[in-house]
């Protein structure tokens, strides 16, 4: 009763599933070729970067916070499935006794062990009209000047911080797409985008010419719930302390649910 057809996921869980084939693609022609060492290197690189790195980080807030059977959420866990899914059959060549304890613990096996199965068939994707790249090079160089605060001891976490990003036309394109869920890639509580040209001079300047940007201390109160600084916190009678995202998606009416596009 939880499967979502891909049409119906959220857009990061649509690129997450567009990047596993990807790597499947990669995957089987090493296996055919016998390069092993490039096998192990596609899965690390997925695992800890694409997955460690971005992904899964994005995701919790959606798995913690979002109705229980609403879209968002169960968008989140199909591409964890479907992920799943690949990655078991990736590593039982090299992996083998992993892989078949990982096979015995999933749900719906095709096949009672992971040695007879088959490589997944091609997936029909649809179209990705968001430009990923662009998002994922934004998000580093926030992480970056994000750790640094709490380093030193200026934000708490990156929930705390409120980004002004001062970016070029291109990549100022790619963010105005996601309007307020970008602060959910970025995993801050506030996003304001700006030209390029208007960084002040104390904006902080980073590895990329195109990417400038400040980070303030949020001086809204803390949802106890998703733990965003949010203006609307202490404003809810019933909820006085939760936000009127979290209201929304503790609410029994589904129509009350708070809506993802995009991440």
């Amino acid at each position: 009763r939880h499967t979502l057809p891909v049409s119906e996921w959220i857009a990061l869980d649509q690129f997450i599933l567009q990047e596993a084939v990807r790597v499947d693609q990669n995957i089987q022609k090493h296996y055919q070729t016998y390069q092993f060492h490039q096998v192990v290197q596609e899965i690390h690189l997925f695992c800890s970067e694409t997955l460690g790195g971005f992904y899964l980080d994005i995701i919790k807030d959606r798995q913690y916070t979002c109705a229980r059977d609403s879209q968002a959420r169960r968008s989140a866990q199909n591409a964890l499935m479907a992920i799943l899914e690949y990655v078991v059959r990736w590593l039982a060549p090299i992996c083998s006794f992993t892989a078949e304890e990982i096979w015995e613990c999933m749900p719906n096996r095709p096949v009672e062990s992971i040695f007879l199965a088959e490589w997944l068939p091609a997936v029909k994707l649809p179209e990705n009209t968001l430009n990923w790249l662009q998002v994922i090079k934004v998000k580093m160089r926030v992480n970056k000047a994000l750790e640094q605060l709490r380093a030193e001891k200026v934000l708490g976490s990156s929930l705390q911080g409120v980004v002004d990003l001062y970016v070029s036309p291109e990549i100022l394109e790619a963010l105005q797409s996601f309007g307020d869920e970008l602060r959910f890639v970025l995993i801050t509580s506030s996003v304001r985008l700006h030209k390029l040209k208007a960084a002040p001079s104390d904006a902080i300047a980073t590895e990329d010419p195109d990417i400038r940007l400040k980070i303030s201390v949020s001086q809204d109160p803390k949802c106890e719930r998703c733990w965003h600084y949010q203006p609307d916190v202490g404003q809810h009678a019933e909820h006085p302390t939760i936000c009127g995202r979290c209201v929304g998606n503790i609410s029994s009416a589904s129509s009350d649910h708070e809506t993802r596009r995009y991440a």
